[in-house]
């Protein structure tokens, strides 16, 4: 390669399943693939490394109406880089048949007895979403957990299902969170809450770094709004 573009041209008796370009990942430059879906289908499966697996997911996600890409996203569920099953989890798109019906058995797997504690989180809050009948179970046995991801979505999920119990269980926590959990229970309190718990959510707030304020603000101000008692307005 001499000119600033090049074509460079290959002869092959037959059409090749796929055309890696740069398949050692280590070229500076932006690449420009123009790979079919099926082409990624293979690369899944066939590719020695995770990032070609990680452009196969992101090709598939957008199109799980399609038999090849649902192969890919299932299958990613259980990839061994935990990386990959979290980008698998939030990809899926449950609003599909084919896919809720495949994934849900998958993913209470995963809330279950992943080894890592972010996929199990990542797992239950999908299942939370969904609202489906007979998962409060696996919600409160993973509100056991020495994980703050897992219990913050576990309570996420409860709240969803049932806010008052949601905050209930929230109160549990008020003297040991952090992170995800500490979030979880900012939103147990904004939705289901009252003067009593604006105390800790203004807390929490006031105390957090500016991401995370960021991803506070919804539930702050639909709290701040609701807040009747003057003392606690003056906290403000």
């Amino acid at each position: 390669m001499n000119d600033k573009a090049d074509t460079l041209t290959f002869k092959s008796d037959v059409k090749p399943d796929l055309v890696n370009v740069d398949g050692d990942k280590i070229l500076l430059a932006k690449k420009n693939d123009s790979k079919t879906l099926d082409e990624y289908v293979y690369q899944y499966f066939n590719a020695p490394l995770w990032m070609d697996r990680m452009e196969a997911i992101t090709a598939a996600t957008p199109e799980q109406g399609n038999a090849g890409a649902r192969k890919v996203m299932l299958a990613a569920l259980k990839d061994k880089y935990f990386g990959l099953r979290i980008q698998a989890i939030k990809g899926l798109t449950m609003g599909n048949d084919d896919v809720r019906n495949a994934a849900q058995p998958i993913l209470m797997d995963l809330a279950k007895n992943d080894a890592n504690t972010l996929v199990r989180a990542s797992a239950i809050s999908v299942l939370g979403k969904m609202k489906a009948a007979g998962m409060m179970t696996l919600f409160n046995e993973s509100l056991k957990s020495q994980s703050y991801a897992v219990q913050g979505a576990a309570v996420n999920a409860i709240l969803l299902q049932d806010p008052q119990q949601g905050l209930t269980l929230a109160k549990g926590f008020e003297s040991d969170n952090k992170g995800a959990l500490t979030q979880a229970l900012v939103r147990a309190y904004a939705t289901a809450g009252g003067d009593a718990e604006w105390p800790f959510v203004s807390k929490q707030f006031n105390d957090a770094g500016l991401n995370t304020k960021f991803a506070l603000m919804p539930e702050y101000a639909a709290m701040a709004g609701r807040v009747k008692t003057p003392r606690m307005r003056k906290m403000l």
